[in-house]
Formats: C-alpha cells, sequence, structure tokens
C-alpha cells in the first residue's frame, strides 16, 4: 500500500485536471519476485538523492507529500519485501537507477544508498521497481491461494476514489474495479 501511494502521489503532483485518466500502476508478485510500474511522474534525481534514499528525511520536505511520507514507505516496503533491489525512475528532467543488495549494503559502515545518474531518455515518464530474492514469510504470503483475491479487495476499497477518477490499477494482470465491497469481503 506504501508502494501504491507513493505512485498515486506522483500523480497528483502532475496530472493538470482532478482526474486521474490515462495513470497506471501494475504490480506483479510471486513467490520468487515483486514489481511494482508507474507512469505517475517519476523521481527526480534530485528527490531520489536528498530524500528518497536517504535516512532522516527532511520534515519540511514530507508536508508537501500527503499519502506516503514519500520514500519512507517505500524504503520500509524494500526492506520487509526482499534483498535485491532495483528502482528505475525517469522524471521530466533526469533519469536515475538504484541497485541494493540489502545482505552488502548492511554490513557497510556507511548506509547510504547510491543514486546511479543516466542519461536521460525518451521513455515514458514512471517508476519501476523491482524485488528479488523474497524474504521467507513475504514469500509464503504471496504463494497463499487467497492473497491475491484480498489484496485486489484491499486495494479496490483503499482506493475506490481514484479508481472511480480514472487510475488504473493492476494486480497480477487483473484490472481492479471499483465496486462496492463490504468490510468483511476485506478482512
Amino acid at each position: 500500500m506504501d508502494l501504491i501511494d507513493n505512485s498515486i502521489d506522483g500523480a497528483k503532483r502532475n496530472r493538470k485536471t482532478d482526474s486521474y485518466k490515462g495513470y497506471y500502476i501494475k504490480i506483479y508478485f510471486s513467490k520468487y519476485e515483486f514489481t511494482i510500474e508507474d507512469n505517475c511522474g517519476g523521481i527526480t534525481l534530485e528527490e531520489a538523492e536528498q530524500y528518497v534514499f536517504r535516512f532522516g528525511n527532511n520534515d519540511d520536505h514530507l508536508k508537501s507529500y500527503s499519502s506516503s511520507g514519500f520514500g519512507i514507505g517505500m524504503k520500509r516496503a524494500f526492506f520487509k519485501i526482499g534483498k535485491h533491489i532495483c528502482v528505475q525512475s525517469i522524471a521530466n528532467s533526469s533519469r536515475f537507477r538504484v541497485k541494493l543488495d540489502v545482505n552488502k549494503w548492511i554490513k557497510q559502515e556507511d548506509w547510504t544508498i547510491e543514486v546511479e545518474q543516466l542519461e536521460k531518455a525518451k521513455n515514458k515518464i514512471g517508476t519501476a521497481i523491482s524485488i528479488k530474492q523474497i524474504d521467507k514469510g513475504i514469500s509464503k504470503r504471496f504463494n497463499e491461494a487467497d492473497f491475491l483475491t484480498r489484496l485486489c479487495k484491499m486495494v479496490e476499497k483503499h482506493y475506490r476514489k481514484e479508481i472511480n477518477s480514472g487510475l488504473e490499477i493492476c494486480i497480477n494482470s487483473i484490472k481492479i474495479n471499483s465496486k462496492t465491497v463490504s468490510q468483511e469481503e476485506v478482512y
């Protein structure tokens, strides 16, 4: 949910109207990997270096992000999900990549996360996150027979407003609709 919140924050900053038409968030998971990709505006190189991949974020910066506190939920989700993380983002002004092997990184004295600036390409604006070497507990949960159904219902309920405003969210190729979901169905 934290990663979806980050994508929605990006769309909020970049959209010209109240509509989310044309924006998407695609999630794929298995017991071996997790990916999330969006076209919601991307993260700038400056944001990546100064806030997103730093610990001890600046409170003034956090006030400008409504859903998630930009970066906090992202890092927390990374470390909970798995050990090999790759983030690529293309914003209007910059492009970067972060590759992180958590087992090697945690042994360093300096917990700086290296952000690699890439040449600006004419690719679509957005962010793609891939996480492999999934934590055993998360892998087990991802493999549960009803996990996908429960997750889809939870996303449907939590992001109903955004989906009704045109945001497309797909999880393992299932397009989430904004039909009414009762509280009992979600849990």
